[in-house]
């Protein structure tokens, strides 16, 4: 290729690119002219038309409407429970209040527990009485006999010495008798003093066997004061041991009282903490409850008014 050829091909693309540039500014400007026309042209006023209104969709309308149903049978339901609950809540509450006015408190019970104890422990120490009771009636017995028979030893021996001089003076009697069983001198004397002797032998020998008699009465008295006074020492130590028992058993009444009485305490309080515990939960339930309803009601509200958005 020549130089002249190249030159001309230089020439002829410089003149293409400036008509290519021309014809590019002219439609530009055409553009920009149309642009400003339709800016400053006055507008038509379009006639007013309402807003386009949306269509709900059917299967959103049918679907709130469902949910909308089944949302009323579940408050339906829900209130009935709230009612069958308040029902029960209000039963148990009336019937705690009658328990509880009619139900010793524990604090009562503890009182005559209280009380109980301490008649025991008063009893008890009565018992020791009893203890004292009984041995002093012992020494009294024993002090009694031992003065009884002191004194009856003191009575024996006199008898005793009596019928010993009693027996002497016989002897002598009798040996006078004899001396004058073999006295013949005194034929007359002796008569007379056989006869007086006689007649002072019997009356010696009837006192001897009074005095003796005495000894045996003494004897017998002595035993039948003994047999008296034991006598009144077992029946004073029994009626101290009926005493005694009756107060023991006093006592085993009393313990059975307390053991009942902390029964009653402890069922009492059992009773009262599962009666609380229950009417509690029966109140938390019932508060739960009425929460539920009170969700479901407002999501009724809420589905009803999306409802009324889209009629």
């Amino acid at each position: 290729m020549t130089r002249k050829n190249l030159f001309l091909i230089v020439i002829a693309f410089i003149v293409g690119v400036s008509v290519w540039i021309f014809f590019v500014n002219k439609s530009l400007k055409t553009t920009q002219d149309v642009i400003v026309q339709e800016a400053t042209r006055p507008q038509r006023r379009v006639a007013s038309l309402p807003p386009p209104t949306v269509t709900p969709n059917n299967a959103v309308k049918n679907q709130l409407q469902a949910e909308i149903q089944s949302l009323q049978q579940q408050i339906t339901q829900e209130r009935q429970k709230l009612v069958t609950q308040k029902m029960a809540l209000d039963e148990a509450t009336a019937r705690q209040q009658q328990q509880q006015s009619t139900q010793q408190t524990p604090a009562a019970i503890s009182s005559q527990i209280t009380e109980r104890t301490s008649q025991v422990q008063n009893f008890l120490e009565e018992l020791k009485n009893y203890e004292y009771a009984e041995q002093d009636i012992n020494r009294r017995a024993t002090e009694a006999l031992r003065e009884q028979s002191s004194a009856a030893q003191v009575a024996r021996d006199q008898i005793d010495e009596n019928i010993r001089t009693q027996e002497n003076l016989i002897r002598q009697t009798r040996e006078q008798i004899a001396y004058w069983q073999g006295n013949l001198f005194y034929v007359n004397e002796r008569e007379a003093r056989l006869q007086d002797l006689q007649t002072l032998l019997e009356t010696q020998t009837r006192q001897l066997q009074g005095m003796r008699d005495q000894r045996l009465a003494l004897s017998a008295q002595i035993l039948e004061n003994t047999r008296a006074l034991q006598s009144e020492k077992e029946q004073a130590l029994s009626d101290l041991a009926d005493s005694r028992s009756d107060l023991q058993d006093e006592i085993a009444s009393l313990r059975i009282e307390i053991n009942r009485l902390q029964g009653m305490q402890y069922q009492t309080r059992t009773s009262q903490m599962t009666s609380r515990s229950r009417l509690t939960q029966m109140q938390k339930d019932f508060e739960t409850q009425n929460r539920q309803v009170q969700t479901l009601e407002a999501s009724l509200q809420e589905k009803e008014r999306q409802l009324k958005l889209l009629q």
